[in-house]
């Protein structure tokens, strides 16, 4: 991701969310997939 915000919300949940490997997997394909609008 090369969104600052986004990049700065996954860090967020990662940490929030330590030990959930799936979760954190599934937050990156939601914030990379949405990256392209956010990024307009």
């Amino acid at each position: 991701m090369d969104h600052p915000a986004l990049n700065d919300l996954y860090r967020r949940v990662v940490a929030r969310n330590p030990g959930e490997p799936e979760f954190h997997q599934a937050m990156h394909e939601v914030l990379t997939s949405i990256e392209p609008v956010v990024s307009r």
